[in-house]
């Protein structure tokens, strides 16, 4: 009689699907690797770590098709850190930053911009949000599809769609993460008008303020992309103030790749410009209370300006 219940409830839901053509997908992939790392205050790290190639992660994504063109949808993605099975992670070295920040600065300085100031803040996640990846919802329309949610920006989009390497590694360059950041990969409180047409795509985001995940700054960002069988090409561009209202983060990316038989050229150029820093108001707040004088709060930012124009260590 339970068997019969079960296949009686399984042909119901059946039916309720095909009939509404919902979907509800749960993915993931795992990623670990043993690493060992020279340079390091410490001296050599051997360790595992999760998500070498790419950021190890599990997901739920749905759809519903609401008819005459309607349809809603919806991503929830956290990062799975395996080598400790949390939702963020710290590197390796610690609060230690890179040389271009610290070199040549009084040593009571540098201590707190190590111990102090910037070095607590380097890791991933550190606020070990649930879905840290991508948490959005979105209503496809006849004329564009509205998404809501932390998603990944405009320019981010074009820098990994002309990544050689397709995000993976390292050596990517759609990992392009610095001390501070160099480029925003996502973005808390966003709306995004998202644009198909055959093998153009477009989107324009916005960012809002709002409760206490909310980014510390509002942004703008916009792309189009092509992707053609033979022949791809597009553009990205970012930008943002600071929690002060001033410029601060700005990237144009510019990409084109091409296909030949087994083979892929690609180009990509990226632009990273940063007037303020991003983190400057709460950095310089910060140093102050620790009694550091300001000519050295204006060194330590002007540091900082030039390392966002510099590849750093990756991120996932």
């Amino acid at each position: 009689m339970m068997k019969k219940t079960l296949v009686a409830s399984a042909t119901l839901l059946a039916s309720f699907g095909a009939a509404s053509q919902s979907s509800l997908t749960l993915y993931g992939m795992a990623d670990m690797s043993l690493t060992r790392v020279t340079g390091y205050a410490q001296g050599s790290v051997t360790s595992l770590n999760s998500g070498h190639m790419e950021g190890s992660r599990w997901g739920v994504k749905g759809e519903e098709d609401l008819g005459g063109g309607y349809k809603a949808l919806f991503t929830l993605e956290s990062r799975a850190e395996l080598d400790s099975g949390g939702l963020g992670n710290r590197p390796a070295s610690g609060n230690q930053l890179p040389d271009r920040l610290t070199a040549g600065l009084p040593g009571s300085l540098a201590t707190a911009l190590t111990n102090v100031a910037i070095g607590p803040t380097l890791g991933v996640n550190l606020n070990k949000a649930g879905f840290d990846r991508q948490a959005w919802v979105g209503l496809v329309t006849p004329v564009g599809g509205f998404l809501m949610g932390r998603q990944y920006t405009p320019a981010f989009e074009a820098l990994a769609t002309f990544d050689i390497m397709g995000t993976q590694s390292s050596l990517s360059a759609g990992q392009i993460i610095t001390i501070p950041a160099g480029v925003d990969i996502r973005y808390n409180n966003a709306l995004q008008y998202r644009v198909v047409q055959g093998p153009w795509s477009g989107s324009l985001m916005a960012s809002f303020t709002g409760g206490a995940s909310s980014s510390s700054s509002q942004l703008l960002g916009v792309n189009a992309i092509y992707r053609g069988n033979a022949f791809q090409a597009g553009f990205g561009y970012n930008t943002k103030n600071d929690s002060a209202g001033r410029q601060a983060l700005r990237n144009t990316v510019l990409g084109a790749s091409a296909n030949q038989g087994a083979w892929k050229v690609s180009g990509l150029f990226v632009r990273i410009e940063e007037p303020n820093p991003s983190s400057g108001p709460e950095l310089a707040a910060g140093l102050a209370a620790q009694s550091v004088p300001q000519p050295l709060i204006d060194t330590v930012l002007d540091r900082i300006k030039q390392a966002a124009r510099s590849p750093g260590p990756p991120a996932r």
